[in-house]
């Protein structure tokens, strides 16, 4: 199982959104995955992100991802227009608790984690 590597982590650490584009069968579709991390208290509080504490970031015990999957059409991006969630073609919003977790869903959709880039690298139309 691939993990996600010290730079990547970082990025997660500080709030940066990660994202990626995979490919999908259809050529006239782009499909993109982002991943945001919360630091996650099972009390109840809200959902903030890491006070950058490395040491707890790293044991994972209150690591929340957010996993947006979604595809939209290419014509969209390539027109530059403005994408609304309700225009998505698909659109999955997962929340996994833990890192195993995180890197047994990502393992759906993608091969190499290590295409993971902060959000503003690749075409992310939901920036």
């Amino acid at each position: 199982m691939q993990k996600f590597n010290l730079k990547q982590i970082n990025h997660l650490l500080t709030g940066v959104i990660l994202a990626c584009e995979v490919p999908t069968q259809d050529e006239t579709n782009r499909r993109f995955i982002t991943i945001r991390s919360f630091n996650y208290h099972h009390s109840g509080k809200n959902l903030q992100c890491w006070d950058k504490n490395i040491k707890s970031y790293q044991e994972g015990e209150h690591a929340l991802f957010r996993i947006h999957v979604y595809t939209v059409s290419s014509e969209s991006i390539e027109k530059k227009y403005d994408i609304h969630e309700n225009e998505l073609i698909e659109n999955k919003l997962m929340e996994v608790i833990g890192w195993q977790e995180l890197y047994a869903n990502l393992a759906k959709y993608v091969r190499d984690i290590n295409k993971f880039v902060p959000q503003w690298h690749c075409d992310n139309p939901l920036e």
